[in-house]
């Protein structure tokens, strides 16, 4: 952090005139007389202690709230200079004469005490967290650094000193010497502040506190040399060191206080090293031998020395010599000791490298295998819809590029696959896909792509197609290839498909679109045959739109009474009497006018919507059903005959439904016919036989409609319960006596009345059609020769005014 962001401009400049104070006031007290010369400087003394008492103490009352060791420290700082002002007292104020004494001075105890609470303070700052090894290191460090400044001070101050005062009691050399040993000893605690690296004193403080012991230091050496050769006196300009080193403790604590109530406190208290503390380090580890070196020059020098000052060389140097060669030993171990924990790292790095080796290896293993996963089917390895929709966009980048080139997709479907699972089993029919997936991919070539989309359905993208002929090979091969069949459990099971076929993906825009048509396309194929192929044309595209939008419309279609019914009259062609009518459900759309049921209810069946309209059919034609019987009393002879999907006779609540509806709207049983077509009867046959069982026995008559035109005819009437078959209006169609039509016609109406069915003939157009069936013996007809549909309103009149069909003969 920038001092200038600490202090004003202003603050900055009464540091500046705090920092002249001492010479100032100096200045003053020489221009005063000899008796007012102590009482200024006294003042000096009082005031520059006090400014160095209050920063440290500052300092001291922050720190208590962020580190209890540094508060220690700075108290003991605080405590020091509080000794100082009390010696300095004692020093100049004192009435007792024998606080003058130049060499016994209750000052002097005071002094060295100041002294030891530097040391103190220092050692607190310097203490940090270090093995055993390194402080064994420091320590002999600063041992050589002390020993050589001893022999150093031996040479230059002690030895003089002593030649001096050699008739002076040894209790006054022995305080005499004191104060070098004590600022040897306060540099003794200042090394340890560099060598160890407090971290929570910053920069600037730290040194000023080195620059406040370096003047006390020297001003104690120049205090000492006035006092052996007697020439101090009171007032003497050595005093302007201590005060400048007051001064500087004093602008230390304030700085540091500054320093930890500024915002970002905890970045500057923690700091990491600076560059200048790094410099300071590296040669800071030197600075013992450098010690050495000077001390074997002082050897080297003074050889012609005294023998007393050089025995007391060579023991310095045997005691350096001794210090450095331990410290050597210390080396060694802690290098032997790092050796084998670096061959144990090295060791333990090996075996972490090999078995994070082996991690990422498996990592890598398992990576691969989650992206071949999530690009691939997992039942028959081929591509999923994932990888196949990027290959379709790769597909669009290229046309992007190459426009001539042609894309085609083919999807398929497989027919009636469900009836594999169901009778064989699942595992079979995972056996069948896989089976299947193997010889769909020879049917293709390596740069087209096959994929398994999930369920039974499989989609090709074939490259390079642009002759058409290439796609309906690949289409050809594969319905070809599926004509031969599986083998399981030495059971031949043959699987057809239906394929749509995407001829070009020339102008679409994305792969769904492809899609979206490619499978429009294979319904379609599904719808009219299976085990076909059709190319999606536009047709497809707007019969598949008109199918989405009635979907949609279907479900609003009730709500908004849009569906409503007409009734056709069916007529007894013996007397030709209305026996019945059957309900015709129609669709008043707003936008599309009128619709017939062939336009909307196989769109209802695929949709679900059959269900909701099936039971709004089945309740608006009971109550409209008993609504007549009570107006008319011949109504109650009549029957009211609805067609049900095969979605309506398999959904489980069906049998229930319709008993609420009946007992619902009071209709008699006996009244209502359900027609179904043979197709729903072999949908499922076991639930559907079920269900026509429970509907007998609610009382309701069965009919088969569009009898002829589905499946097993025949058989379907020995194994249900069939009351009644309607014969398709395309046997009607140009019938005569002599025609296939017409023999069909006659065995079937022979049959049914053997069998006790009654017979209805749809499709009456033409009066020859009339005569024909009645000739046959058929017992109901119904036909827009007969009737039209008309609306529930109409119905009545029809009832009392043509309760008898009239001929237009007659």
């Amino acid at each position: 952090m920038d001092i200038y962001k600490l202090f004003s401009r202003r603050k900055l400049g009464i540091v500046a005139l705090f920092l002249l104070a001492p010479l100032l006031i100096y200045l003053i007290s020489q221009s005063q007389s000899d008796h007012f010369r102590p009482l200024v400087l006294g003042v000096g003394e009082i005031l520059f202690s006090l400014i160095a008492i209050i920063g440290l103490w500052m300092a001291a009352k922050q720190y208590r709230q962020i580190s209890k060791k540094y508060h220690v420290a700075w108290l003991f700082l605080l405590i020091a200079v509080l000794s100082t002002l009390v010696a300095d007292l004692f020093w100049r104020f004192s009435s007792n004469p024998r606080f003058f004494d130049l060499f016994i001075s209750a000052a002097d105890v005071v002094y060295i005490f100041e002294y030891l609470c530097f040391f103190i303070a220092m050692g607190v700052f310097g203490a940090q967290h270090f093995n055993r090894i390194e402080w064994l290191k420091r320590a002999f460090d600063i041992s050589i650094i002390i020993i050589s400044t001893l022999m150093v001070f031996l040479i230059f101050v002690f030895t003089p000193a002593l030649k001096i005062l050699q008739n002076q009691s040894n209790t006054s050399n022995f305080l005499l010497m004191l104060y070098p040993l004590a600022d040897i000893i306060l540099m003794f605690a200042v090394l340890a502040v560099l060598y160890f690296k407090p971290r929570k004193i910053y920069l600037i403080p730290f040194w000023l506190f080195l620059a406040s012991f370096a003047i006390l230091c020297v001003t104690d050496y120049l205090f000492g040399l006035q006092m052996i050769k007697e020439e101090y006196s009171s007032g003497d300009m050595v005093n302007i060191g201590w005060w400048y080193s007051n001064l500087l403790l004093g602008l230390a604590g304030l700085i540091q206080y500054k320093f930890l109530i500024s915002k970002d406190n905890t970045e500057v208290i923690l700091k990491k090293i600076t560059p200048f503390r790094k410099w300071l380090a590296s040669w800071v580890v030197y600075f013992p031998y450098m010690m050495v070196a000077c001390v074997y020059l002082l050897f080297i020098v003074y050889h012609n020395a005294d023998p007393n000052l050089l025995r007391q060389l060579l023991s310095g140097l045997g005691a350096i010599f001794g210090l450095v060669l331990v410290r050597q030993v210390v080396v060694i171990a802690e290098n032997r000791q790092l050796l084998i924990s670096l061959t144990n790292a090295n060791h333990k790095l090996q075996l972490q490298t090999q078995d994070l080796k082996g991690e990422i290896d498996k990592s890598n293993l398992i990576q691969e295998k989650l992206s071949y996963d999530a690009m691939h089917d997992s039942l028959t390895g081929l591509s999923n819809r994932v990888l196949f929709t990027n290959r379709l966009e790769h597909a669009f980048e290229k046309i992007k590029r190459q426009p001539g080139l042609v894309y085609s997709v083919l999807f398929l479907d497989l027919d009636d696959f469900k009836s594999i699972n169901d009778i064989l089993g699942h595992n079979a029919g995972d056996l069948a896909l896989i089976e299947l997936g193997h010889r769909l991919g020879k049917c293709i070539r390596t740069v087209d792509t096959l994929a398994r989309f999930g369920g039974d359905e499989f989609v090709i993208l074939l490259e390079n197609t642009e002759d058409v002929d290439v796609t309906l090979s690949v289409a050809n091969r594969i319905l070809v290839e599926l004509q031969n069949p599986f083998l399981h459990n030495e059971r031949k099971v043959t699987v057809t498909c239906s394929i749509g076929i995407v001829q070009s993906i020339h102008g679409y825009r994305n792969p769904e679109e492809v899609l979206r048509d490619v499978d429009i396309a294979m319904y379609t194929a599904k719808k009219t045959g299976k085990a076909k192929f059709e190319i999606f044309n536009i047709e497809m595209g707007t019969a598949a739109t008109y199918q989405l939008e009635v979907e949609g419309e279907l479900h609003r279609a009730i709500t908004n009474k849009e569906l409503f019914l007409q009734y056709q009259p069916i007529i007894n062609l013996a007397d030709h009497k209305i026996v019945g009518f059957e309900a015709l459900l129609r669709w008043q759309h707003p936008m599309r006018g009128l619709l017939e049921p062939d336009d909307f209810i196989p769109i209802a069946e695929d949709s679900g919507a059959i269900n909701p309209i099936g039971d709004w059919m089945l309740r608006a034609a009971c109550q409209q059903m008993q609504s007549w019987s009570k107006n008319c009393p011949d109504a109650d002879e009549m029957f009211l005959s609805i067609n049900l999907s095969g979605k309506q006779l398999l959904k489980p609540t069906m049998v229930e439904s319709i008993a609420q509806i009946l007992n619902e709207t009071g209709l008699n049983p006996h009244q209502l016919t359900l027609e179904v077509t043979e197709n729903t009867l072999i949908m499922d046959e076991k639930v559907v036989a079920e269900c026509i069982v429970a509907l007998h026995a609610l009382g309701v008559t069965i009919s088969v409609d569009d009898f002829g035109t589905g499946y097993s005819s025949l058989y379907n009437l020995n194994n249900f319960y069939i009351d009644e078959i309607k014969i398709d209006n395309l046997f009607a169609e140009n019938i005569a006596p002599g025609k296939k039509n017409y023999e069909i016609c006659s065995s079937l109406i022979r049959l049914a009345g053997q069998l006790g069915i009654r017979t209805v003939i749809e499709g009456i157009e033409e009066l020859n059609q009339l005569e024909v069936f009645t000739k046959l013996g058929c017992e109901m007809g119904q036909g827009y020769y007969l009737a039209r549909p008309m609306l529930a309103s109409d119905v009545l009149c029809y009832i009392f005014e043509e309760q008898t069909f009239q001929l237009p003969s007659e």
